[in-house]
């Protein structure tokens, strides 16, 4: 069982099974791209799913080197304040989120991951992933891998009251979408802040 960091912050129902790569390739043609670079992501998505290689993480820490992630975006909408953790591996602010287990829907897995690594079962801003990105990581061991990532939105108030997996992350903080340029923060961030208007 993993120590938690109770976190006072400052300032659904599951899908069915994900088993085929037609359905998933379905659910990631339907997001209407914000920018040539989330259309060119959808692209290369597209066309890994369809070359039969695995697309879901088997061994840790990068195998296959390529594999499908989540993120978990925690929002205050209408103040247009993000909450972020801490993460200690990857030394940056980021949203809640993770891998995708094999054969798991990938709405099933971002709230499993949002209930793991926060304490709470949040409402979902949508089922259907708002954003798709593809990003190259230097994890762990030096080990680069490439994460595609499916961003999902839930909404909290900014007084809400989070127990962090104190093994995933150091703090947990809210910021607005004019505060992340100045912090070291997931790289697409700000991209999916302006799709969804904040």
């Amino acid at each position: 069982m993993s120590s938690r960091l109770h976190c006072r912050a400052s300032s659904g129902g599951s899908q069915p099974n994900m088993s085929d790569r037609e359905t998933l390739a379905h659910l990631i043609s339907a997001i209407a791209p914000c920018d040539a670079i989330e259309a060119a992501h959808q692209a290369d998505v597209v066309d890994w799913i369809a070359s039969g290689v695995d697309i879901y993480r088997l061994q840790k820490p990068a195998t296959p080197p390529k594999h499908l992630v989540v993120y978990a975006v925690i929002l205050d909408a209408a103040l247009g304040h993000v909450f972020l953790i801490d993460h200690r591996k990857a030394r940056r602010w980021l949203p809640t989120g993770g891998h995708v287990d094999p054969g798991e829907h990938p709405f099933t897995a971002a709230r499993r991951e949002l209930l793991e690594e926060t304490g709470t079962n949040l409402p979902a801003l949508s089922e259907a992933p708002l954003l798709l990105t593809v990003t190259d990581v230097l994890g762990s061991g030096d080990a680069r891998h490439t994460d595609v990532t499916l961003w999902y939105a839930f909404t909290a108030s900014l007084d809400a009251s989070f127990a962090l997996d104190a093994a995933e992350c150091t703090q947990g903080a809210w910021f607005g979408a004019g505060a992340l340029s100045s912090i070291a923060c997931e790289v697409h961030l700000p991209r999916f802040m302006a799709k969804i208007g904040g």
